[in-house]
C-alpha cells in the first residue's frame, strides 16, 4: 500500500478496503467488550474489598 499510486491502485482495491472496514469493526467490537470486561472486574474487586 506504500508504493500505490492513484494511477495505479490495484483492481481489487474496492474489495482490500471492504475488507479492511469489517475487520477494523470487529477489532473495534473486541475492544469495547475487553473494555467492558475491565471495567465490571475492576468495579466488582473494588465493591468487595
Amino acid at each position: 500500500m506504500l508504493n500505490w499510486k492513484i494511477g495505479s491502485l490495484p483492481d481489487n482495491w474496492i474489495l482490500l478496503r471492504d475488507k479492511w472496514w469489517t475487520l477494523h469493526i470487529a477489532r473495534t467490537i473486541a475492544e469495547l467488550i475487553a473494555l467492558v470486561l475491565v471495567s465490571w472486574t475492576s468495579s466488582k474487586t473494588t465493591i468487595n474489598t
